[in-house]
């Protein structure tokens, strides 16, 4: 049978279906897709709730009365949240101030969602930590730091650029070595 909505309830439709020994299953469902706020994490979700009743007929076409509503609601885990594609860096460059700027790009992929923001890490000389230098917003670039307390003792500063977002990070690494002007990234 095709679906029916219901008069007493709105946004229920109704379905028959004959089963064995006379018995027809009668239920109502609704369907409810959801989003939350996108300051929110995100939640993508499906809410059914379907409503049954029993009602018997014997070969003479009598009938019974149809049974006690039951109700059962079924939802859908929402999606998990995507983390950002991995950050390429496509440049390293030291100016004559002591700035070190680093530029990168952030190829959109099917699986991965758009980074929430930008961080520079780069490594403590003494501890070998690494320590946030700066942090940027989603649509950032580029970033440029004094690098002269970052360098160990070989002239060296280690770095990365991490990308983050509610459903992971991804980094991408840089080194630089002052005495030469090379960059490895």
């Amino acid at each position: 049978m095709g679906k029916l909505e219901s008069q007493l309830l709105p946004n229920i439709y109704l379905q028959s279906i004959p089963l064995n020994f006379g018995l027809r299953l009668i239920f109502g469902y609704s369907h409810n897709s959801r989003k939350r706020d996108k300051r929110q994490q995100r939640f993508r979700g499906t809410h059914i709730l379907l409503y049954y009743k029993v009602k018997a007929f014997n070969s003479g076409g009598n009938s019974s009365d149809l049974s006690e509503t039951v109700s059962v609601s079924l939802q859908s885990t929402p999606d998990k949240v995507k983390g950002p594609n991995k950050p390429v860096i496509t440049s390293v460059t030291a100016s004559r101030s002591g700035q070190l700027t680093i530029k990168w790009n952030v190829n959109s992929h099917p699986t991965c969602a758009p980074p929430a923001g930008f961080k520079l890490l780069v490594s403590n000389p003494e501890s070998g930590r690494a320590a946030t230098v700066d942090n940027m917003e989603k649509n950032a670039t580029s970033v440029s730091f004094s690098y002269g307390m970052w360098l160990d003792k070989d002239g060296w500063v280690k770095g990365a650029i991490k990308a983050y977002n509610d459903g992971g990070t991804e980094t991408a690494t840089f080194v630089y070595n002052h005495n030469t002007g090379q960059a490895i990234y």
